[in-house]
């Protein structure tokens, strides 16, 4: 997770944005819903740190 300033709109009023590059879980232990509790940490801190919005992005091989 990357922290980035941009100008405040309507979407991310307070201008502060999360920007998670490549999330990606191994075959192996998907299903387990492991992914899903390290998103949502992920946006808990993205939260905690005031951000307005998360965006990700998918790796170009996906």
């Amino acid at each position: 997770m990357s922290f980035v300033e941009k100008p405040p709109y309507f979407g991310c009023p307070s201008g502060r944005m999360g920007l998670l590059s490549s999330m990606y879980t191994d075959s192996r232990y998907r299903r387990r819903g492991i992914a899903k509790e390290l998103l949502r940490k992920v946006v808990d801190e993205a939260r905690a740190y005031g951000c307005g919005a998360v965006q990700i992005t998918l790796p170009t091989w996906a």
